[in-house]
């Protein structure tokens, strides 16, 4: 039998979808969508590229303090320079609630990001760390802004500024 390879967005949403009915009755399951500029930079570029970048994202609050997150998203812009195929991250979240509506968040993990080269890829594993606030328009459904340094690897870098929307269950 031939193995077939599904690109990741295809992996994460049947992921997502497989976990999802298990997940949905835990309270702190959350899913949700960023988008975003971002600045990218390569070993071989002299200056950034600003590049509109997005994620989908799943994660679930352990407690009011911490939990965990996984984002798989990229950027809308290709050159002949630099052109990102697609990153997957993962965080650990800590958080603080100022109030009942509004929580700062501070993310510390690690990116994959795929990077298009000449003649094939490259995978560039890196750290990655953020910190954002959160603000609760809902019981459900909260917005929030971050800053994230995406990608820290020389080879490739990227720095976004994101607005997102996550929904709770």
């Amino acid at each position: 039998m031939k193995n077939v390879k599904l690109p990741a967005i295809i992996k994460l949403s049947l992921i997502i979808s497989l976990i999802t009915p298990t997940l949905a009755n835990a309270t702190g399951f959350y899913i949700g969508a960023n988008v975003g500029a971002g600045q990218q930079k390569n070993s071989t570029m002299v200056k950034n590229e600003d590049a509109p970048v997005g994620a989908l994202k799943a994660g679930y609050d352990i407690n009011e303090y911490f939990g965990v997150e996984m984002r798989y998203g990229g950027v809308n812009l290709h050159t002949d320079e630099i052109s990102l195929r697609d990153f997957t991250s993962v965080y650990a979240k800590a958080q603080y609630p100022i109030n009942q509506h509004i929580s700062v968040y501070g993310l510390v993990g690690a990116t994959s990001a795929k990077v298009d080269e000449v003649t094939h890829y490259s995978t560039e594993n890196s750290a990655s760390f953020g910190a954002g606030v959160s603000y609760s328009i809902t019981d459900s459904l909260k917005a929030n802004v971050e800053l994230n340094r995406v990608s820290s690897h020389e080879r490739y870098k990227l720095d976004a500024v994101m607005l997102g929307l996550d929904y709770k269950f």
